[in-house]
């Protein structure tokens, strides 16, 4: 049961942050193209603030794993990775820019 609750905690989050990282991430590349005139410069398109966000995440979901749902190592990262790839799944699916 643990498994399941962790997994699914898994894949909402990741899909809640692969939407805000992905619009952070374009406002950063509008700005760098509005400075730069569509050349990017020495800046990385990816903010620090993703960065962070995204390592308290996986920790965060880590010791939910660890600790609320008691998994071993190995399922844990078995939630995580699995976890990773349906949120993936889920953000591609639902994005507007990859509709036919």
């Amino acid at each position: 049961m643990g498994f399941w609750i962790s997994l699914i905690c898994n894949v909402l989050t990741g899909a809640l942050f692969l939407g805000w990282a992905r619009r952070e991430t374009d406002a950063r590349i509008g700005k760098m193209q509005d400075a730069a005139f569509d050349t990017p410069g020495a800046q990385s398109p990816l903010p620090a603030s993703v960065l962070v966000a995204g390592g308290a995440l996986l920790v965060g979901e880590w010791s939910l794993a660890q600790g609320a749902c008691r998994l071993s190592s190995g399922r844990t990262l078995a939630t995580l990775f699995l976890g990773v790839l349906l949120a993936g799944a889920v953000h591609f699916l639902q994005s507007p820019d990859n509709r036919y």
